[in-house]
């Protein structure tokens, strides 16, 4: 679980921009502060529950709206 945390972390902020969403927006998504997702974007560790409730905010919002190329 901690090296997929440090992976996730590592690309959060990526996709989070991919995806089109601010920090207040995903973390709204998430139901966390925007605060919060500030610090798991240069945080290392993150728990299995807020990658499974980051997953499911990127993918509806994929779904709603497709990356742009």
């Amino acid at each position: 679980m901690k090296r997929l945390g440090v992976i996730f972390i590592k690309n959060l902020k990526e996709y989070r921009k991919k995806c089109g969403l601010t920090q207040e927006q995903l973390a709204e998504k998430v139901n966390v502060t925007p605060h919060y997702i500030g610090m798991l974007e240069i945080k290392k560790t993150i728990t299995e529950t807020v990658i499974q409730t980051v997953r499911e905010a990127f993918e509806e919002n994929i779904r709603r709206y497709p990356p742009k190329k």
